[in-house]
């Protein structure tokens, strides 16, 4: 299907299910489709929320079943089979009355079907809303069927109403920021874990094939397996987590670009200005920084951090955000108390790269970089300078990809024809190895022509991030400005 995208196909499914179309259902399913992944962000063609159903007949893309369907319409009918089965009727009689979304979730977490067991259903929540709550006609759902009947004065309507929906859209910059290494740091941390269970999984298995009970030890195999299958368990909850740092971080890149001026106030053509310079784009992140634009607001909090707004008053609401530093989100410099606005995107960047701890486990080039690249298994180097980037709102122009690079002779052919490669680095550039053999992001820079280096694919195993300093004078380094 020309076009699909995780809305398309949750309104396609009520539709066919015969459940109304509304806010409440679609973000319920939206959500459902994100902390799935499937389709989207796995090999679980035309199967966004990974059901097994008829794998066997149409194949499957790991141990525990998840199909892989031949098209669009084999997919749906086989997501409508799974639904009507006896164990998620109340997954339907959610749906059937249309639930506050939180609902379906808990429903959802309650059936067979796996979602969201031991895990929070907010963050995928929050992100459906952001996505749904931009589009135009649909009601809210719940009580209230969205019909204008004179009295309402346009509660019931998402943010496309502009200020008549009863919605605002408040961005918080700072808390952006926060919530993007948040979710970074809890991927490293959830892969953390997934090595100490391959440890423990490999301490036991000596004692595990000798246990009398084969059943058992059949069990406890078949659960590690699950654990560590690579591109689901661990790696699937840490591939979710950055899926929510990488949208966070880009709201709060577009919100900086969106809100430029930052002077207290959105005038008509600055919004006008962003809305022209992104027609035609999609994305959820700019859903919600044109919902901002439409009738919220974006809050800058003063350079102090001291959890209080700007003192400039804002007209939308009279939300405070204006001040911090003028010119401060401006690609072309400015400065201020917070220094220039390269400066503080090189700052965002590098506190993610020293943020990440990352160690492949068996020497395979499984990183949760590769799997956020959606080619794990691979030299992760440029991977790994791809990811730093994204997940802190600077995402690299597509050179082999959406997401960046991967191949070093790519990148040098790419930026070599745009005249971007230079001999002098500075801090925040990404350093290329002339011979395309490598890659990584400086971190600081000596008068004695060395630089401070942060990698991946690094260090004396080359397995692992690495700090490291490196030496001009060797003449075997290119440098790229990627953040301007």
């Amino acid at each position: 299907m020309t076009g699909m995208s995780e809305y398309s196909w949750a309104k396609d499914l009520l539709t066919r299910m015969g459940y109304e179309v509304n806010q409440n259902n679609v973000t319920a399913i939206v959500a459902w489709e994100y902390a799935e992944g499937g389709h989207f962000h796995n090999g679980a063609r035309f199967n966004p929320l990974n059901t097994t159903m008829a794998h066997g007949r149409y194949g499957s893309m790991n141990s525990a079943g998840v199909a892989t369907y031949p098209s669009y319409e084999v997919g749906m009918r086989e997501t409508v089979a799974t639904l009507r089965l006896d164990s998620y009727a109340k997954v339907r009689h959610s749906l059937a009355t249309s639930a506050a979304p939180a609902t379906t979730a808990a429903a959802v977490a309650a059936s067979p079907w796996g979602t969201w067991h031991g895990v929070a259903s907010g963050p995928a929540l929050t992100r459906a809303r952001a996505t749904v709550g931009t589009h135009d006609g649909l009601a809210k759902g719940g009580k209230h069927d969205g019909k204008h009947d004179g009295k309402h004065g346009g509660q019931g309507h998402g943010p496309a109403h502009g200020k008549g929906a009863g919605t605002k859209i408040v961005l918080d910059l700072h808390e952006l920021d926060r919530l993007s290494r948040t979710y970074c740091g809890a991927s490293d941390e959830i892969l953390r874990h997934r090595r100490v269970v391959a440890d423990i999984a490999a301490a036991i298995e000596p004692a595990r094939v000798a246990l009398p009970d084969q059943g058992l030890a059949t069990v406890i195999k078949a659960t590690f397996d699950w654990l560590l299958e690579p591109g689901g368990g661990f790696e699937d909850d840490a591939r979710q987590h950055d899926a929510l740092s990488q949208l966070t971080g880009e709201i709060h890149r577009l919100a900086t670009e969106a809100d430029g001026n930052h002077n207290g106030s959105w005038g008509r053509g600055e919004a006008m200005a962003f809305a022209a310079k992104h027609q035609g784009e999609q994305g959820a992140a700019l859903d919600a920084v044109m919902a901002a634009l439409a009738g919220g607001t974006i809050v800058r909090r003063s350079p102090k951090g001291a959890g209080s707004a700007d003192a400039a008053r804002g007209t939308n609401g009279g939300t405070s955000r204006g001040g911090a530093s003028k010119g401060g989100a401006s690609k072309g410099g400015g400065s201020g108390d917070g220094g220039s606005g390269r400066q503080q995107q090189v700052d965002s960047m590098l506190a993610v790269a020293r943020a990440q701890h990352a160690v492949e486990h068996n020497h395979d080039n499984r990183t949760k970089y590769g799997a956020w690249y959606g080619n794990n298994g691979d030299a992760w180097c440029a991977q790994f300078v791809s990811y730093v980037f994204a997940h802190s709102g600077n995402r690299l122009p597509a050179i082999d990809s959406p997401k960046g690079f991967q191949s070093c002779p790519r990148a040098i052919t790419y930026l070599q024809a745009r005249h971007q490669l230079h001999s002098t680095p500075k801090v925040g550039d990404v350093f290329l190895r002339r011979d395309g053999q490598h890659t990584g992001i400086v971190s600081k820079v000596h008068a004695d022509g060395t630089f401070d280096t942060i990698e991946g694919n690094a260090g004396p195993q080359t397995d692992r991030v690495y700090h490291g300093t490196r030496n001009t004078h060797d003449g075997l380094y290119w440098f790229w400005t990627a953040i301007r």
